[in-house]
């Protein structure tokens, strides 16, 4: 089971909320401290107003004083007031008696003492209930801010999933692009962000692209190398073979020689097909590669029924190489290790189906160099065909049944669509 790894949507959006939530907080921390700071100037300058108020009041009526404090109307006892006559006797208060004009912090009051020349005021505000109504005015402002900061979630998450829509679909091109497509990567439509992504899968496919040429062009020249001095011990045997002392020696020999050249051939072509082979784009026609195929099949193999199913042509997106070394080695081992009649039908929904009977106990081996302990093949006819069936995204399908051996390719994957073309 492979692990799920972290989301950059997840991580982006967590990251910005919390950052935006910081900021928030701190927004909301200051707006407070500011709140505070005017409201105390506010509640300040209301009381010298109000004690300017009074001793206005009270140098006009001629009042002596106020034998006592009593709490302003509709305020409870949050503020008090005191009015004495200068120089008077003070009744008791909240707060110590006071002697200077002014604002101060007297316990749990916020006291003014303002005089005139005959009367002195006292205004008393409880400290606690300038608190409660800043409680309240900040408890105001973070509901009003509180779904700015909730409103950011889909903010987020909306321009995040627009921000990484190019990546999605830079990740989708490559998804699609057929397997033997080596072509780099445009940067249309890309982010600045995207670019190095880009630019390091482009120098990979060009890499890439190289190692299978170098891979192909080896594969072609070792192939002209090997079977060359193989031709020409064949050609030296010929004379040999009519000698009635050496003719037994030399056609043993020539078996030999058979042998190993149809050895090296399927090495090379599995070097070819481990080189991509498979992924060298092309077109060509399925049914002209099959019978040219079975035609070159060695003399005295085996029969070949070939069912067309009366179709004539039937192009594939493919490589003709690739195609034509896939069929060869397909039916080549069932030649060579059936007990009968090899047939090849083809459907129209594009499937290949080879099948041929076959000894008790036979088995498909796929692996390399994989065969039974009397046989004179390579063990690497079926390792070439997985390999290029695999490369080809061609699925197959191979059982045992009932003393046949049935092996079914789909190239339903790489039919040609002509009316693109037409």
């Amino acid at each position: 089971m492979t692990a799920r790894g972290w989301s950059l949507r997840g991580r982006l959006s967590r990251n910005v909320l919390l950052v935006a939530g910081a900021g928030w907080l701190a927004g909301l921390m200051l707006g407070v401290l500011v709140l505070d700071h005017e409201m105390q100037e506010v509640l300040d300058e209301g009381l010298r107003s109000e004690a300017r108020l009074v001793l206005a009041v009270m140098e006009g009526r001629g009042s002596e004083s106020l034998a006592h404090w009593q709490a302003v109307e509709g305020h409870e006892q949050d503020l008090l007031l005191r009015v004495l006559s200068a120089g008077g006797p003070a009744p008791p208060a909240p707060w110590p008696e006071l002697t200077k004009d002014g604002l101060r912090n007297s316990g749990d009051w916020r006291v003014l003492r303002a005089s005139s020349g005959s009367h002195v005021v006292e205004i008393g505000q409880s400290r606690d209930w300038r608190r409660e109504e800043l409680w309240e005015a900040g408890q105001g402002l973070f509901l009003l801010m509180l779904p700015v900061l909730l409103l950011l979630l889909p903010v987020i998450h909306l321009s995040l999933r627009n921000a990484l829509r190019p990546a999605q679909a830079f990740a989708q091109a490559v998804a699609a692009r057929p397997a033997d497509d080596l072509a780099p990567f445009a940067a249309d439509g890309l982010p600045a962000e995207l670019s190095p992504l880009r630019a390091a899968l482009n120098g990979y496919l060009g890499r890439l692209s190289q190692a299978v040429e170098a891979e192909r062009q080896f594969a072609a020249h070792a192939a002209h190398e090997l079977r060359t001095p193989v031709a020409a011990a064949k050609a030296r045997l010929q004379p040999l073979k009519a000698d009635p002392q050496l003719g037994a020696d030399a056609r043993a020999v020539d078996r030999q020689l058979d042998q190993l050249s149809g050895r090296l051939a399927q090495l090379l072509q599995l070097a070819r097909a481990e080189a991509g082979l498979g992924l060298v784009g092309g077109r060509v026609d399925l049914l002209r590669i099959l019978r040219l195929v079975i035609e070159e099949l060695p003399a005295g193999h085996c029969p070949v029924l070939l069912d067309d199913g009366d179709i004539e042509e039937m192009w594939l997106d493919t490589d003709a190489d690739a195609l034509a070394i896939l069929l060869r080695n397909l039916i080549g081992n069932a030649c060579q290790h059936g007990t009968g009649p090899v047939r090849v039908r083809l459907s129209g929904d594009a499937r290949l189906l080879v099948e041929n009977p076959v000894t008790e106990g036979a088995a498909f081996r796929f692996a390399r160099f994989d065969k039974a302990p009397l046989s004179e093949g390579s063990g690497l006819g079926l390792t070439i065909v997985d390999h290029l069936a695999r490369q080809m995204g061609l699925p197959l399908v191979a059982q045992m049944q009932g003393g046949v051996a049935q092996v079914v390719l789909d190239l339903s994957a790489r039919r040609a669509d002509l009316r693109a073309l037409r």
